[in-house]
């Protein structure tokens, strides 16, 4: 019975598509002509595209990087700056 099913089942099923630029601005350019789009793709994610490209030109339609934005290196130094002002106000304090 197993052998019937092999392991091809339990393979993981990637549905999501990583659309190039390009690609991207062959459906935009459809949907502007309002030529009918048969792409197998969901239309809120085409209209995000479309909006994109009137706002953003070309560029919009790039991939972004995902994902929370790395801290300044300025901000260390900062936090560093602010604990030592602490630490010596908390001396003087205790101290005078």
């Amino acid at each position: 019975m197993q052998e019937a099913h092999d392991f091809d089942i339990l393979k993981h099923k990637n549905f999501n598509k990583n659309w190039t630029p390009e690609e991207k601005f062959e459906l935009v350019s459809q949907v502007i002509a309002r030529k009918a789009i048969q792409a197998g793709i969901n239309g809120g994610l085409l209209y995000q595209w479309v909006r994109k490209y009137k706002i953003y030109g070309y560029n919009g339609l790039g991939n972004k990087k995902k994902g929370r934005k790395f801290r300044s290196p300025t901000m260390k130094k900062e936090i560093c700056k602010n604990q030592e002002n602490l630490k010596k106000a908390n001396m003087k304090s205790s101290f005078g």
